[in-house]
């Protein structure tokens, strides 16, 4: 009885994974109808020992992504979601938003012992500390052009550095009444935790994702 379960991640005790919210159209005030959320997206826990499943947070919006360490998880929305980065105890007290949403635009998420790094909808990779504070910009790809879209995606990260998979720039031209799409081969780029000049892996490739170190 799980509505689209995804993200799913492991400790020794636990099982974790993510729910979408259920959306349905209801009659409106006036007349006419309005979509009204009847049960908000939820971070859910199974319990190895008793079997047990619990709602271990609720009431995310677009949540999406999802990963852990030995005390907490983080959950990252969708780019148009209203979530951001949260983080998640799991011990059950409360969560903290780290990153708010027009901050945010997430399209991964991966941890480092201090760290919360996430791909950015703009082409950049972020980081922001665990314990809460400002973001900080790891790498910037090029400023995008009003008719081209970001492809930055998939993203693992180690001691070493950050390492991203992008799909390529999408370049939109119009021609007549409709809209023409050329994608641009991707490429494996990786940068150190800090920041600094990056490493181009790879190139020439088509939809390069699903990272890990």
């Amino acid at each position: 009885n799980q509505r689209k379960p995804k993200a799913v991640v492991v400790d020794a005790t636990a099982v974790y994974w993510l729910t979408e919210k259920l959306v349905e159209r209801a009659p409106k005030k006036g007349g006419g109808t309005e979509f009204v959320v009847k049960d908000p997206a939820r971070l859910n826990r199974f319990d190895k020992a008793t079997g047990q499943v619990s709602a271990l947070a609720s009431g995310f919006d677009m949540a999406h992504y999802l990963v852990i360490d030995a005390e907490a998880l983080y959950v990252g929305s969708r780019s148009w979601g209203n979530d951001g980065i949260v983080k998640v105890p799991k011990d059950g007290s409360a969560s903290t938003q780290l990153v708010k949403k027009d901050d945010a635009k997430v399209e991964d998420i991966a941890l480092d012992d201090t760290h919360v790094f996430w791909t950015h909808g703009d082409g950049k990779v972020m980081k922001v500390p665990k314990a809460g504070g400002k973001p900080v910009l790891v790498y910037a790809g090029r400023t995008l052009k009003p008719n081209e879209l970001s492809t930055i995606g998939d993203l693992a990260v180690d001691a070493s550095g950050a390492y991203f998979a992008d799909s390529g720039q999408f370049v939109r031209t119009r021609q007549g009444d409709r809209w023409v799409v050329d994608q641009q081969p991707g490429f494996v780029k990786g940068v150190k935790t800090t920041g600094g000049k990056p490493t181009l892996f790879v190139y020439d490739l088509k939809y390069p994702k699903s990272m890990a170190t």
